[in-house]
C-alpha cells in the first residue's frame, strides 16, 4: 500500500515513453555505487562494448537509452528465472 492511499500504476508504453539517453557519467557513477543492486544493474556489458567498438568504425554511435537498458536488464531477469526452474 502507498503512503498516498491507493495508487494505479500504468506501464503501457512504458519503453516508448522512456527513450532517453543513458549519459555515460550517470552510468559511471551508478557502477561505483556503495550499493551492490545498483552497481549490477549499471555494470558495464561486453556486448555494449562490442557494439560500440562496431559503432565507432561506422563513425556513428547509437547511444544506449534507459528503456534499451531497461529492456536488456529484464531479459537477463527473465533468462536467471528461467534456469532455476
Amino acid at each position: 500500500r502507498h503512503y498516498a492511499g491507493p495508487v494505479v500504476y500504468d506501464v503501457d508504453g512504458w519503453l516508448d515513453r522512456n527513450r532517453d539517453r543513458l549519459h555515460d557519467d550517470c552510468a559511471v557513477l551508478a557502477r561505483g555505487s556503495s550499493n551492490k543492486f545498483i552497481r549490477e544493474v549499471f555494470e558495464a556489458r561486453p556486448d555494449a562494448a562490442a557494439a560500440a567498438a562496431a559503432s565507432s568504425r561506422r563513425k556513428r554511435r547509437t547511444p544506449e537509452t534507459v528503456a534499451a537498458r531497461f529492456k536488456s536488464r529484464l531479459q537477463q531477469l527473465m533468462d536467471e528465472i528461467e534456469r532455476t526452474d
